[in-house]
């Protein structure tokens, strides 16, 4: 048996043995932070996003059917596994397994400032939606039981190709019937404000359902440097159904070193070009922490900073 294999094992044994204490009626509290701490729902559509910028993908796809959702990307970065009895010293180095992450209650892969996915709680709320998470890649293929549990599956899936990585989420929970999942996380896709704006590397997002489709891209038209700010024309198009919105904004950005931490975090603002060249400024905008908050700024122009965000 391989190393990986039997961390697998090792780590099965110990996620059934903590969720046989975490089910108990005492401890649901633990649960309820963890999934339903956001405030709109389908939000875990956020952080599937957040995961796969950090993997390195350049795009993403959404496909929602009657009994269930796929989402697939072609992030560079695998799935891995480390042995469950260094996680303490895995999480303070930054060398923990992803299954480790995925299958803990706040401890997380990363430990970039710039990385802004975070498998120990964020992913929960998938579980909003989903009892079963499956998950296939080129290494492991496991789907998660009771929260933590990882438990191997089939490996062979037509919808992926290798080097993807692919994610089904079955409408299976009692609390929230079928339509209701479809529905929400349908709303959801086909009302996100500039999803991939400030991520590093999507550039493209696809999704599907029965009867709608629809595509977020961006490219940058050209870019010029003043001392520290980069200035950069980008072209955002919203397409559905067909149907493409195009835009353009200037993106004025630098990057700043935290004085004590030494970390590197991205400030940026942008303006929205109009027909004649000249910048929109007659909307407010609601604060860019990656993705739009729901602080309304009062500007005229988006701002975007590593904020430091309450849960909803």
């Amino acid at each position: 048996m391989s190393a990986e294999a039997q961390f697998l094992q090792t780590l099965q044994k110990t996620k059934q043995q903590d969720v046989e204490v975490l089910l108990k009626k005492a401890y649901r509290g633990i649960w309820e932070t963890a999934i339903k701490k956001y405030s709109d729902s389908a939000h875990f559509v956020y952080e599937l996003l957040q995961n796969a910028d950090d993997t390195k993908a350049t795009w993403v796809e959404f496909d929602i059917e009657e009994n269930g959702l796929w989402f697939k990307h072609n992030g560079s970065v695998r799935f891995t596994i480390s042995d469950p009895a260094n996680e303490d010293d895995d999480s303070e180095k930054g060398t923990l397994g992803h299954i480790n992450a995925i299958t803990s209650i706040g401890n997380s892969t990363k430990i970039d400032e710039q990385k802004i996915g975070k498998f120990g709680i964020g992913f929960k709320a998938v579980f909003a939606y989903s009892a079963t998470p499956h998950i296939y890649d080129d290494n492991f293929n496991f789907k998660l039981e009771n929260y933590i549990v990882p438990n191997a599956i089939d490996n062979s899936n037509p919808r992926r190709k290798k080097g993807e990585t692919l994610f089904y989420f079955p409408f299976n929970l009692k609390t929230k019937s079928k339509e209701e999942a479809y529905t929400e996380i349908e709303e959801k896709l086909e009302s996100l404000f500039q999803p991939i704006l400030f991520l590093s590397n999507i550039q493209k997002v696809k999704w599907v359902s029965t009867a709608k489709n629809g595509e977020y891209s961006k490219r940058t038209i050209k870019t010029k440097t003043f001392d520290k700010v980069e200035a950069s024309l980008v072209e955002v198009v919203n397409t559905e159904n067909g149907k493409a919105k195009k835009e353009r904004l200037w993106l004025f950005s630098q990057n700043i070193i935290h004085s004590t931490l030494k970390s590197k975090h991205k400030l940026a603002v942008g303006f929205f070009v109009l027909d004649n060249n000249t910048l929109e400024t007659g909307f407010n905008y609601e604060a860019f922490c990656f993705f739009p908050t729901k602080e309304d700024t009062k500007l005229g122009f988006i701002i975007q900073a590593p904020f430091l965000l309450t849960d909803s």
